[in-house]
């Protein structure tokens, strides 16, 4: 949990909140700031709040309706604004090893301590650069489900030609992840869902992100062949494709239908990543 001063994106966030406000960022700071102390952003506590809170709302609305789960984001996108901005907490931290890890890094040399050594900016560095050396040539990344596209961020601020689409559902966080791209002087445009369009056209690009979006829609195959249908030959998927436990989001726990199509169509390069073919 930060105590001491505002890092980058919390500084981001109080000028989108004053803009959208419209009475100044001296006011949204004292308001911010105060927020933060009490309520224990960054911590295990306020993520177990925010899911919490969540899974409350979500008696007032049929988590089987697509256009019903978009309206329930939308109540809760303050919230999930939050939450995600207090992931950017984390970015300067090394994360903690348990005594296996250490062992198995001691047995494989010093290139597997190195890479456990760092801190999770620049992991997030090394990730976005083997992302974008396997699709080749200049990065067109499409973010789907982006959140506040931290991996796709990172891309962006390393890759001068880059080219990024945010996906996601209009509201909040989506809004901020756009701010934030264009207050950096990035190349991004925004494609929205909503109720009147669940699955939206996607523009060819050699890249897709879509880091834990199948499991919180109602129809991952659908969103697999929209993904699919739109990249390039060779192009990079990065994202979980392991089921989860079935609970108030996790709408679509198995994704075996997935995992079968991208064993079909892509082959493995990674963790969580697959080449086109």
């Amino acid at each position: 949990m930060i105590v001491g001063g505002m890092n980058e994106v919390e500084n981001e966030l109080v000028d989108f909140l004053a803009e959208r406000r419209g009475d100044g960022r001296d006011k949204v700071l004292g308001i911010y700031t105060e927020l933060r102390a009490k309520s224990g952003f960054g911590g295990k506590g306020f993520k177990e709040f925010c899911l919490k809170f969540q899974e409350i709302h979500s008696v007032m609305y049929d988590m089987h309706d697509e256009r019903q789960i978009i309206e329930f984001y939308k109540r809760m996108e303050l919230l999930s604004l939050l939450r995600l901005v207090s992931y950017s907490y984390r970015m300067g931290e090394k994360p903690r090893h348990h005594m296996e890890r250490r062992l198995k890094g001691f047995l494989k040399g010093a290139g597997y301590s190195e890479y456990h050594s760092l801190t999770n900016r620049q992991r997030l560095e090394r990730h976005a650069a083997s992302l974008v050396d396997m699709a080749g040539g200049e990065p067109v990344v499409v973010d789907y489900g982006c959140g506040l596209a931290y991996l796709s961020f990172t891309i962006a601020s390393m890759y001068t030609g880059a080219k990024v689409y945010l996906v996601d559902i209009d509201a909040l966080p989506l809004a901020f992840s756009e701010h934030r791209f264009r207050s950096h002087g990035l190349d991004v445009e925004v494609i929205r869902v909503t109720p009147d369009e669940l699955n939206p056209e996607l523009p060819p690009h050699n890249i897709c992100i879509a880091t834990e979006v199948f499991e919180h829609v109602k129809r991952p195959g659908l969103l697999y062949g929209n993904i699919h249908k739109s990249m390039t030959a060779g192009g990079v998927l990065h994202g979980d494709m392991s089921d989860h436990e079935a609970d108030t989001l996790h709408i679509s726990p198995s994704l075996g239908e997935v995992r079968e199509r991208i064993e079909k169509d892509y082959t493995k390069a990674g963790k969580d990543t697959f080449r086109k073919k």
